[in-house]
């Protein structure tokens, strides 16, 4: 089953790794002013839209595995650090708005299109850091401290302890031949 945004998922990460090297962030564009008008050099729409992508594909994967996860939509999604972690591969590394409570979580997604189609093909997503007592962190969005959740969610990462986490396809070995 094709989930909703996917196919554009796939597109778009495909579009944004082409020319990175494996290793390398990728980064936004950059803001340019001309004329008196605002706008990104370069192309902006397949960085923003991953993410606007991932903000409708996670909570339905994360929900097919949890379903006490609910329908709880994102109000968005927030890259931190985006990373091309192998050929059609790249780490995710944010935080989300749940839409009915307006608060900040962690967020964690590593995924992989398919080589020859629109799909993704493994993908691992994780929400919400767990906190000693076995409740998920999360934070007001309106006063929270963002940049300190920022760094946070990059020095922990992937070994942050998750409320959700959801993995599937299977994961190939970083040896396969780089791809642009």
């Amino acid at each position: 089953m094709t989930l909703f945004r996917e196919v554009a998922l796939a597109q778009c990460v495909r579009r944004l790794l082409k020319g990175v090297r494996t290793g390398d962030v990728v980064s936004p564009p950059p803001l340019v002013f001309e004329n008196g008008r605002a706008s990104f050099g370069g192309e902006p729409a397949d960085f923003y839209a991953v993410g606007s992508d991932l903000e409708f594909f996670v909570p339905q994967v994360v929900c097919e595995i949890h379903p006490e996860f609910g329908p709880r939509p994102f109000d968005g999604v927030f890259c931190y650090e985006m990373r091309k972690t192998a050929p059609l591969q790249l780490s995710y590394i944010g935080s989300v708005i749940f839409i009915d409570s307006q608060r900040l979580a962690a967020f964690h997604t590593e995924l992989r299109v398919a080589r020859h189609a629109d799909l993704v093909d493994w993908c691992l997503c994780r929400v919400g850091e767990v906190d000693s007592r076995g409740h998920m962190k999360d934070y007001d969005y309106h006063s929270g401290p963002t940049a300190k959740i920022a760094q946070t969610i990059i020095n922990a990462g992937p070994q942050m302890r998750w409320r959700w986490s959801v993995e599937y396809g299977e994961r190939q070995p970083s040896s396969v031949s780089e791809e642009s």
